[in-house]
């Protein structure tokens, strides 16, 4: 594996979102990433929010990696937390009244034009501003990170994980904390 690549699970050992994802009794997050979502779970208990991003190529596993990283958070999230309509999963996020509750938004038709993705970062922005005290775990799945709006990237979202396929095998990632998330937008933009 070369040495910019993280090894996470092959997709084959992942869970898929679904039937299945909602009754796992175990989880299958390499130690790495495991490692650090343990601090930012420890920040939501603290007080605080939880926005991050998963990005990669369709079919790489996206779905299948924040849908694992979501249950780790929650192990009560269901479907009905699972969203691939913008307007549904930022209605969910204000309607909310619960602490600690888990969020997906798994890339809807917002982001298949540039008119609809423009009206959905405005969105997603308003409702994430808003939402700040309601010690959420939210994740969103997209294409491209690069898509998202400035402060999404930069300043709200706390990593980001790119998904990718190695000899054709899916579910290897790059972790991106902070510093180096903000980098790779500033760099890559």
């Amino acid at each position: 594996i070369p040495d910019n690549i993280n090894a996470g699970n092959s997709a084959s050992s992942l869970i898929e979102i679904g039937t299945d994802f909602m009754k796992a009794k175990e989880l299958h997050l390499s130690p790495m990433l495991k490692t650090n979502l343990d601090i930012y779970k420890k920040l939501v208990y603290d007080k605080r929010d939880l926005f991050f991003v998963v990005a990669g190529m369709e079919g790489a596993g996206k779905s299948t990696i924040a849908a694992e990283i979501i249950k780790y958070f929650d192990w009560n999230i269901s479907l009905d937390n699972c969203f691939m309509d913008g307007d549904s999963f930022t209605q969910a996020l204000i309607d909310n009244d619960k602490k600690f509750k888990g969020f997906l938004y798994d890339e809807g038709q917002e982001f298949s034009s540039r008119q609809a993705l423009s009206r959905f970062n405005k969105l997603l922005i308003q409702v994430i501003s808003r939402i700040r005290m309601k010690q959420l775990f939210v994740g969103v799945c997209i294409p491209s990170f690069f898509e998202l709006e400035r402060y999404l990237a930069i300043h709200r979202s706390r990593f980001l994980i790119v998904v990718k396929e190695y000899k054709g095998r899916r579910g290897y990632f790059d972790f991106y904390y902070w510093d180096k998330k903000k980098d790779l937008y500033l760099m890559g933009k």
